[in-house]
């Protein structure tokens, strides 16, 4: 089964973003990750920002974020399954060390995203 981590992600007073939840899943050689603005409610959707994909090694990661962007700590970890996957929404079946069920994702556009911008992330 592929695997997820959910990072607490506190920003530096300067950062674009406040403090938020960074739900990774992997999807391939990479992880689709969402912005969550608080610690997601299995009860029902979520709000959530997609952001650009990242590198595996998030999975396992915890610390400072590189270019001075804040650091993160691992809220949960565990694996998941898709279970609907399209643009706007996605659900996801949870099996974390917290998070146990159906996550519903409500995906929000970013209006401060410009077309063609090239977005790279490194630990």
């Amino acid at each position: 089964m592929p695997r997820f981590v959910l990072l607490h992600h506190r920003t530096p007073p300067h950062a674009a973003k406040p403090d938020h939840y960074d739900l990774m899943l992997e999807d391939g050689d990479v992880l689709k990750t969402f912005t969550l603005w608080q610690l997601p409610d299995l009860s029902g959707p979520v709000t959530a920002l997609a952001d650009f994909d990242h590198r595996l090694a998030y999975l396992d990661y915890e610390g400072p974020v590189s270019n001075d962007r804040g650091e993160v700590a691992q809220a949960d970890a565990g694996t998941f399954a898709w279970i609907i996957r399209e643009k706007g929404r996605i659900e996801v079946e949870l099996s974390g060390r917290c998070f146990q069920g159906v996550l519903k994702l409500e995906l929000q556009e970013d209006p401060s995203e410009e077309e063609g911008s090239d977005s790279t992330t490194s630990v």
